[in-house]
C-alpha cells in the first residue's frame, strides 16, 4: 500500500529556470520527480502566478529514501 500520510515541500527553483524547466532538469539529472508549482496555482488579476518559480516535492517515502532524494536535489539546486 501507499504511505499513511505525507507532507509537501515547496522549493524555489528560480535559479534553474523556474518550475517547469526545473522539473525536467531535476528528473533528468537526479531521477527525482517533482511537480511544477504552477500546476497547482494560478495568476490573479493583481499578480502573476505565485507557483511559477517553485516545484512541489512530496515527502511520502521513508526517512532514508527521503534524505537521499533531497540530497540529490540539493546538489543540483545549489
Amino acid at each position: 500500500g501507499g504511505p499513511a500520510g505525507g507532507l509537501f515541500l515547496w522549493l524555489d527553483v528560480s535559479r534553474i529556470g523556474g518550475g517547469e524547466q526545473a522539473s525536467v532538469t531535476l528528473w533528468q539529472r537526479s531521477g527525482v520527480r517533482v511537480l511544477p508549482g504552477a500546476y497547482l496555482t494560478h495568476a490573479s488579476a493583481e499578480a502573476e502566478d505565485p507557483g511559477k518559480d517553485y516545484v512541489r516535492i512530496a515527502l511520502v517515502h521513508d526517512l532514508a529514501m527521503t534524505e537521499e532524494a533531497l540530497g540529490r536535489l540539493s546538489a543540483i539546486v545549489e
